[in-house]
């Protein structure tokens, strides 16, 4: 719409750029056609002939936006790791005369060209900084579009995962806390259940409590996600120990006896609820554990005589169900003598006597034994073979040598002696008077 004009004077539109045609280039109200997408400007003249004013113009443009922009797309998230604090953006294109802009919605950061789709955006802080891209298109259907985009810078000094130290419980206790290695946000943390029980109250928190644990070993792994960093993906596990306080405390059976050359025996300690441990050791003597923490472990080639072997309970922090325990494996010698008391002794007093036995010597863990079976005497040591015997008074007094000797053929065996004390003060033999 150009300013009339009053004759003779004229007027006349003209292209100055872009595109479009003109329908009467001398009408002030022409129409004009085929313009083109973008900004078209055309320049308007009137020629007052001789008059202050003979030639005047004046420009106008005509913005044709395209109905076809896309909508503002601000491109996809990044990720960006320190020292790096900047990136090119990745906004949608736009149509001229559309117009893009990008604003900072939330963190930091400065923006390059706020016009430009690809626009670098420098001094970008930790954390997330938002960005949006706002496209205007003019008088189109949607004329005014937006979209966001995040980026994510995280810390290379963020810490790689650490789940702490391992930890002992015992029941009925069965909650703890989890500590894991801090976080710099953007960096998350995740606790899962490797083995075991448990119950995990805050999964993405570096500290949280955890229930409901069973007994024996559970493990927890902490992840810690970094981004793009070179600790992008750490793990670390921890291990949380529950005992039984109803474990069995230390008992390490019965004591074994065997014949030599019998070679092997089988022990009988105390159950252990895992993770308690039970430990056989040998205290004196011989013998090989074939697994030393099995309470029902083999011996193999026990030795002549008493071996003595400890079964050790340990039950973590529990007050009960644990403590130590011994058994004694007894060997016997097949090559032990038999039971045999010693010669028969006479003696002639006028007092109570005193002697010596003289029994058969015995190869320990045989055992002998002295008994009195008929008569007086007392006995000083009954297992002695050469034990003294007090008090033995005028007559016949038997004493038992009794040898023990385990499993072996030989048994047990006895034999017995005899001690004749004779009274001095007996008379002489005394006849009589001879008689007719």
């Amino acid at each position: 719409s150009g300013s009339p004009v009053i004759f003779p004077a004229t007027s006349q539109w003209e292209l100055v750029s872009g595109q479009g045609t003109i329908t009467d280039p001398n009408d002030p109200n022409t129409t004009v056609t085929g313009l083109g997408v973008g900004v078209n400007t055309f320049r308007y003249t009137v020629e007052n002939g001789p008059c202050d004013n003979g030639i005047t113009e004046d420009l106008v443009s005509i913005l044709l936006f395209d109905e076809n922009n896309a909508p503002a797309d601000a491109g996809a998230d990044q990720e960006l790791c320190t020292p790096n604090t900047s990136t090119t953006m990745q906004g949608s294109a736009v149509t001229v005369p559309a117009l893009g802009t990008w604003t900072l919605v939330s963190g930091g950061g400065t923006i390059t060209d706020p016009n430009d789709p690809n626009t670098s955006i420098t001094g970008l802080p930790v954390g997330v900084n938002v960005f949006a891209w706002t496209v205007q298109n003019g008088p189109c259907a949607d004329p005014l579009t937006t979209d966001q985009v995040s980026l994510i810078v995280f810390d290379e000094s963020n810490p790689v995962a650490a789940a702490g130290a391992d930890q002992e419980l015992c029941t009925p206790n069965t909650i703890t806390t989890l500590t894991g290695s801090a976080l710099i946000f953007p960096a998350t943390g995740t606790w899962t259940l490797v083995s075991g029980q448990g119950t995990i109250s805050s999964p993405n928190a570096a500290t949280t409590t955890v229930t409901d644990l069973g007994v024996g070993e559970n493990i927890f792994a902490w992840t810690v996600s970094n981004g793009p960093c070179a600790n992008g993906v750490t793990t670390d596990e921890v291990s949380i120990l529950l005992f039984d306080q109803g474990n069995n405390n230390a008992n390490a059976g019965p004591d074994r006896e065997l014949c030599f050359p019998s070679s092997a025996t089988q022990l009988e300690g105390s159950a252990v609820i895992f993770p308690a441990v039970g430990t056989w050791t040998l205290v004196s003597g011989s013998g090989t554990l074939v697994d030393a923490n099995d309470p029902n472990s083999f011996v193999l080639n026990p030795g002549i005589g008493e071996n003595i072997f400890q079964w050790t309970v340990d039950n973590g922090p529990c007050e009960s169900g644990a403590g130590v325990d011994q058994m004694s494996v007894f060997v016997f010698d097949p090559n032990n003598p038999v039971a045999d008391a010693g010669d028969d002794q006479e003696q002639c007093t006028a007092n109570i006597f005193t002697t010596q036995l003289e029994g058969s010597a015995v190869i320990f863990p045989a055992v002998g034994t002295w008994t009195l079976v008929s008569g007086t005497g007392t006995i000083a040591d009954p297992n002695d073979p050469n034990t003294t015997v007090f008090d033995i008074a005028i007559g016949e007094s038997v004493f038992l040598w009794t040898v023990s000797n385990g499993p072996c053929a030989s048994g047990i065996t006895t034999d017995e002696v005899r001690i004749r004390i004779f009274d001095s003060n007996n008379p002489d033999a005394l006849a009589g008077d001879d008689q007719e």
